[in-house]
Formats: structure tokens, sequence, C-alpha cells
């Protein structure tokens, strides 16, 4: 089974949309690839904003790679139950 969080990666989701602000919302973003109607999805939002240190109605700039670096780690977190290495973390951020 494929985890949301790689599918993210691998389809660059985390550009959904990037001319309409809403389609950065974290929660939104979060919510398009890990829908109610399959996943616990308002305790994944409260999760990654949580661990990432930012709100769930903050707007993620895409380009910014510490705040990448905060997200995708939450989500890895997350998705997986465990911390991931630094060079995994680099290595998604070149995916986006």
């Amino acid at each position: 089974m494929r985890r949301p969080f790689f599918l993210l990666l691998q389809q660059k989701a985390f550009r959904p949309l990037p001319a309409a602000p809403q389609n950065r919302i974290m929660k939104q973003v979060i919510n398009r690839w890990a829908p109610p109607t399959e996943n616990h999805t308002t305790d994944y939002v409260r999760f990654v904003a949580r661990e990432s240190g930012l709100d769930i109605m903050d707007e993620l700039d895409f380009n910014d790679k510490m705040t990448m670096k905060k997200i995708i780690s939450a989500m890895a977190l997350y998705e997986c139950g465990e911390k991931i290495s630094e060079k995994i973390i680099a290595d998604a951020i070149k995916l986006l």
C-alpha cells in the first residue's frame, strides 16, 4: 500500500494549483490527499501542525525548504510512525 505522503511527493501534489491561495493552506492540502472518507484527516492535520510548529490555516510556501522540511518530517512521522532520516527528507524536497 502506498502512503499519501509518498503519493504527494511523487505527484508533486504540494503544488496542486499554485495560483489559488486556498490550495496552499496546510489543512486543504492534507485534506485533498488524505480525504476524511479514507483517513482520520482532522487528526492528521492537527498532528502535522503540532509537529511542524505551523498553524492548520497557514498558507504554505512550497519554495521554502525549511517549511517543506517541517511538513515532510511531520507527515512522514504520521504516515510511518517513526522519524525518517535527514537524507530521505532532503531527497524528498528535491522531488518538489
